[in-house]
C-alpha cells in the first residue's frame, strides 16, 4: 500500500521502469474487478499518473462518452441550460453529427423517454 501512496503522491522509491509497470498493473486490476464501481478511481489514478488519453482503458473512454451524452441530453429533456439558452434536439444532433457512436448513445438514452424522437435521430443520422 505504501507503493500506491507513493505513486499517487509522486514520492515513489521505485525506479521509473518499475513505476510504470506498477501503475499499469494497478489500473489493470481495478478495471478487471468490478469495473463499474472502480471506474472513477481508475480515472482519478490515470490523471494522477499523467497517462495520455490514447492509453486509457476502453471502459473508461466508453463511460466518459456516455456521461457526455447524458450531460447534454439533460439540457434538452429539462429545457434548462446554465445560460438560460433553450436546447433543441437539432442542437444535440449537430453537436454529435460527426461521431456515429455518440449519435447511437443519444438514440439509446432518448428512446426510454421519447421513442419517436429517438427514431427520428436514428433516421437522420444514418
Amino acid at each position: 500500500m505504501d507503493y500506491v501512496n507513493g505513486l499517487v503522491e509522486r514520492k515513489c522509491s521505485l525506479d521509473p521502469d518499475e513505476t510504470k509497470e506498477f501503475q499499469s498493473q494497478l489500473i489493470e486490476r481495478f478495471t478487471k474487478r468490478n469495473y463499474e464501481k472502480n471506474v472513477k478511481k481508475v480515472e482519478m489514478l490515470l490523471k494522477k499518473f499523467d497517462v495520455p488519453i490514447e492509453e486509457y482503458p476502453p471502459i473508461v473512454i466508453e463511460l466518459n462518452k456516455f456521461n457526455i451524452v447524458n450531460y447534454y441530453l439533460q439540457f434538452y429533456l429539462s429545457k434548462k441550460h446554465p445560460n438560460n439558452e433553450v436546447w433543441g434536439l437539432d442542437k444535440l444532433e449537430d453537436l454529435f453529427k460527426d461521431d456515429k457512436e455518440y449519435l447511437s448513445m443519444l438514440c439509446y438514452r432518448l428512446f426510454s423517454k421519447r421513442p419517436h424522437e429517438a427514431k427520428g435521430v436514428y433516421i437522420r443520422g444514418s
